[in-house]
């Protein structure tokens, strides 16, 4: 068994078990017949939370310890960079705004796991933060930062 992964899979299972009850106690306000609902997308996460965690923990009771590799020191800095990326982007993005400092984030996060083709570095963050944008602002209709330059 890989007890770190059968304890990851179990808080994270919890912690998305814990967030789909408290969107229950959400106000819904339907502003037209098509409106989707304040309920929707934190429901979907936490539902998509339950079933990683859920594969992460039967990973871990199937698994044995042996097996398990160390974590290497390459991996460690990965990780510490993407979590100052995380702060970044969190710090950034009211005076940035969302689609600039959206953007930049990803092809922080693309860089540091070792994606080099430019074409990929070019075109995926731009698209991807003009999709989400799209999917909050206009579908959810979720307000989003502005920042410096209206976008």
């Amino acid at each position: 068994m890989k007890r770190n992964d059968t304890i990851a899979g179990a808080v994270f299972m919890a912690l998305g078990a814990t967030a789909f009850f408290h969107t229950t106690k959400f106000d819904q306000t339907l502003i037209t017949d098509n409106y989707l609902g304040a309920t929707f997308f934190p429901r979907i996460v936490a539902l998509v939370m339950i079933v990683i965690s859920a594969l992460v923990l039967v990973g871990g009771l199937r698994g044995n310890e042996e097996a398990a590799e160390k974590a290497s020191k390459k991996g460690l800095i990965r990780t510490f960079a993407g979590i100052a990326a995380i702060a970044s982007y969190a710090l950034f993005i009211e005076p940035l705004g969302f689609i600039i400092s959206t953007m930049l984030f990803n092809l922080i996060i693309l860089a540091l796991f070792g994606v080099r083709k430019p074409l990929t570095l070019v075109v995926l963050p731009p698209s991807v933060s003009l999709i989400i944008y799209w999917v909050f602002y206009k579908l959810l209709m979720v307000p989003l930062p502005e920042g410096i330059f209206f976008l």
